[in-house]
């Protein structure tokens, strides 16, 4: 499964306000599409530098988030 980091950013003349998304898919053709390409951006380095898994059974988000 692919995973992008998709950022828009605000614009408050438009009243637009920025988001940030994780994209995950195994669909190649939709992760290539222009559209979805023009949005993606690298990741930070503090993600690349530890796995971290989340599950069901327990997931501690605000460690995950410190």
């Amino acid at each position: 499964m692919d995973n992008v980091l998709v950022e828009e950013n605000s614009n408050k003349s438009k009243g637009v306000k920025g988001s940030t998304w994780v994209l995950l898919s195994n669909n190649q053709k939709f992760m290539q599409h222009p559209r979805v390409l023009a949005y993606i951006e690298p990741w930070p380095d503090f993600a690349k530098q530890e796995k971290t898994i989340l599950i069901d059974d327990y997931s501690n988000l605000v460690e995950f988030l410190e």
